[in-house]
């Protein structure tokens, strides 16, 4: 549930700054659309590669393109958000974004460090 509203949530937000919010709640959906596979019971399959992506939406833009010019720009955004939705999956395990030419890709972000503000101070006031 919280990956889903996650989704959600991050998909509003980027299509609240170019359309009108009630819209934007209606276009928003389209950033869980890759998840449709976990109906079927197999989460992270098909419907999370850019490559499937990129085929289902060609003839939609094409078409988008015949019918009217004005809605090319929607169809664009759905398709930033529908490969938004698989980045932000990448990075939590692994998904096959390119199901057609390699199987499961994860991306694996590891942060190291540590700032500490007493060993600062501690060495300003030492005197020689």
């Amino acid at each position: 549930m919280p990956d889903l509203l996650a989704h959600y949530l991050v998909s509003y937000l980027i299509v609240r700054t170019i359309v009108e919010p009630r819209y934007a709640l209606i276009i928003a959906f389209v950033g869980l659309l890759p998840d449709v596979d976990a109906l079927l019971g197999v989460h992270r399959w098909i419907t999370h590669s850019v490559l499937v992506a990129l085929l289902a939406s060609t003839p939609l833009l094409a078409l988008t393109y015949v019918l009217g010019e004005r809605y090319v720009k929607v169809v664009l955004l759905a398709l930033l958000l529908y490969t938004l939705h698989l980045v932000l999956d990448l990075l939590i395990g692994p998904t096959p974004i390119l199901y057609l030419l390699v199987g499961s890709i994860r991306v694996k972000l590891e942060v190291n460090g540590l700032y500490s503000v007493a060993n600062e101070y501690s060495k300003a006031d030492r005197k020689p």
